[in-house]
């Protein structure tokens, strides 16, 4: 059915918009406000306010890669289930900020915070996030190493760009977890 590359990348960016739609009208359902939208060339990021509770964050981060999975079990093209599968398990890879990395952070983050008091709180939060971190990073250097190996062996770039974009926008976001962090602590500390 699928005629050419170009088709396909139009069909996988549609799939992806779809995804981070579904994120987008649940946040929206919450009442967490969405920031901003970008359209990229390996996908849609959708960018929420910053200081949403675990829960929330859980649910919003959990919703896309199931509507992923919902859109592969309807289509009735085995090209176009594979595509939408592929993309909700791409974004279960534990890396923040994709799902799978915000999904971790907010699970360890209540998991910790039981029965803690205000400060506590902070502190389990600051947990949640070096483990994530740690989880972060040791999924990046996978990521690394295997788009080395498909440059090498299969001569295919895509997977490179797209490990360099994941490094990207996961170095910002834990640059402006750091600083939030930081600020947050400072503003206490008053």
């Amino acid at each position: 059915m699928l005629h050419g590359r170009l088709e396909s990348f139009l069909y996988y960016y549609a799939f992806s918009i779809m995804h981070e739609l579904a994120h987008i009208i649940t946040s929206l359902i919450l009442r967490v406000d969405v920031k901003e939208v970008t359209l990229l060339p390996v996908g849609v990021n959708a960018k929420y306010e910053s200081n949403i509770g675990p829960s929330k964050e859980l649910f919003i981060s959990m919703v896309g890669p199931l509507a992923s999975f919902i859109f592969s079990a309807i289509l009735k093209d085995k090209t176009f289930s594979l595509m939408n599968i592929c993309i909700g398990i791409f974004n279960l890879i534990p890396i923040y900020p994709m799902d799978g990395g915000r999904i971790l952070r907010s699970f360890l983050t209540l998991i910790f915070r039981r029965g803690k008091s205000e400060l506590e709180l902070q502190i389990t939060k600051m947990q949640a996030i070096k483990i994530s971190n740690r989880v972060t990073k040791f999924f990046m250097i996978l990521i690394l190493l295997i788009s080395i190996a498909l440059v090498a062996y299969a001569k295919s770039f895509y997977f490179m760009v797209l490990a360099a974009y994941i490094f990207y926008i996961s170095r910002e976001e834990l640059k402006k977890e750091r600083f939030f962090e930081v600020f947050n602590y400072l503003q206490k500390e008053e």
